[in-house]
């Protein structure tokens, strides 16, 4: 889903609440995996809309040489999945893939795949149907603002078509072409588009009938630019957009790329990712969160990445399985309402075995946070224009964050442990000190800084 509006990350201060759940060392639990009768799944899309989840793939059965295209449904946040057979044979559909899945609310799914092909369920899943209509090429995207009003984004020569009775009938718009591969409803005729490679960004606020455009999201004529692909974006339900995809540059390896705007495609600012951590970047969590995700193809160890600040920095951190199981690439990931994640991944780049997996509480200890806290130590304090930290845990990132929970300074602790941090430009008021302790920001106290 890509409901979002601009979050800000609050800083907690208070000493009842030290320890912060933002994120650590990922601990997945395997739901659903390829068993050993000769039964495997792939998995090509995953939605989520509060704790309801669907995922759509093939189901392959090697013991009877048949195969079919399948879904899954969960209800709890990814815990507990039950197969969904829609009754869509190899027979009737023998070269096509359900792509992409639109959780619209806990009744209603829409999935779209090769040649045009569109399903739908009103029931929760008991029973699907296809909407014909006149789309030929792959859908690339799906994004409905209700169950009844819609949007899908294909892979031909129209590119977009609307829908205003949930996909029983589709027409081509006014405005369209080639590459316009990612879109977002937002209701009442209002619609964003982008096209793939490096934008820009197409607005409508009366079904295409008139259209707006941003520049692209940079200047792909420039040699250095010249690796960048950006094929996937991800809409909040304002104005902030993630667009993403991978950056080749010369005699290396492929790596993840994200930008980020806040005005609706105006303005760009390319992320800042950890270098040489995850190869082409294929899904982000829902932007409506505290906390985002972005997983994709992996190296090894494999790891995901994660944003407190709305998608502007990203982090690192470690995915793990509580089985075996290695994973090689993300085929979709989500955060429910409950704040828990979903995902769906491959052991392989193209076809391999999928899982179905999600997320426990993070592994943290309050005996490591406690320690960290009372053995940071803050002076001057009330300060005017420097101060000095001194911490237990060196080598750690250090914020300083507003009352609003927005980071005014950011640098990181030396290997002494000692920091002389010049606050001199800050205003008047108190500021947060957190410490980032394995992907866990921890508050270790407040500074007073005095106006001049």
């Amino acid at each position: 889903m890509r409901l979002s509006a601009y979050t800000l990350v609050v800083c907690i201060i208070a000493l009842s609440s030290r320890v912060q759940s933002a994120s650590a060392q990922f601990v997945w639990n395997v739901s659903v995996s390829s068993t050993s009768d000769m039964q495997t799944y792939y998995f090509y899309g995953l939605s989520c809309q509060g704790p309801h989840c669907t995922v759509c793939g093939v189901h392959q059965d090697e013991k009877n040489a048949s195969q079919w295209l399948t879904f899954f449904r969960s209800d709890d946040g990814g815990r507990k999945w039950d197969e969904q057979n829609p009754q869509l044979s190899s027979d009737r559909f023998p070269t096509k893939i359900l792509w992409v899945v639109q959780q619209i609310d806990s009744a209603n799914v829409v999935a779209g795949g090769d040649s045009g092909l569109v399903a739908r369920t009103i029931d929760a899943g008991k029973t699907w149907r296809i909407q014909p209509g006149p789309m030929r090429g792959k859908v690339m995207d799906i994004s409905f603002s209700d169950s009844l009003h819609g949007m899908i984004c294909v892979r031909d020569s129209v590119g977009l078509y609307l829908t205003s009775d949930g996909g029983s009938s589709w027409k081509p718009t006014a405005f369209g072409g080639g590459y316009l591969w990612q879109g977002h409803s937002y209701g009442k005729g209002k619609f964003r588009a982008f096209r793939y490679g490096w934008g820009p960004i197409y607005s409508t606020l009366d079904n295409w009938v008139t259209v707006d455009s941003t520049q692209p999201v940079f200047d792909y004529t420039r040699p250095e630019e010249s690796g960048k692909i950006l094929a996937l974006c991800k809409f909040g339900v304002g104005d902030t957009l993630l667009a993403y995809g991978l950056n080749r540059p010369p005699s290396s390896v492929t790596l993840g790329l994200i930008y980020r705007s806040s005005d609706g495609g105006h303005s760009w600012k390319e992320s800042v990712v950890p270098k040489d951590k995850l190869g082409p970047i294929h899904s982000i969590s829902s932007l409506e969160r505290d906390t985002l995700y972005a997983a994709g193809d992996m190296f090894h160890p494999p790891l995901i990445f994660y944003s407190v600040d709305n998608g502007s920095t990203w982090q690192a951190d470690s995915l793990k399985f509580d089985t075996t199981y290695t994973a090689y690439t993300s085929r979709g990931i989500e955060s429910t309402s409950a704040g828990n994640l979903v995902g769906a991944f491959s052991d392989d780049p193209l076809l391999g075995q999928a899982i179905l997996a999600y997320r426990t509480s993070p592994v943290r200890s309050v005996e490591t946070y406690e320690r960290i806290v009372y053995g940071t130590h803050i002076y001057p304090n009330p300060a005017q224009d420097f101060v000095t930290i001194v911490s237990n845990d060196p080598l750690r990132e250090i914020r300083l964050c507003d009352v609003l929970g927005r980071p005014r300074l950011q640098t990181q602790l030396p290997a002494d442990g000692q920091l002389k941090l010049d606050i001199s430009k800050l205003g008047a008021g108190i500021y947060s000190i957190q410490l980032n302790h394995d992907g866990v920001m921890v508050p270790v106290g407040k500074l007073a800084v005095i106006g001049k």
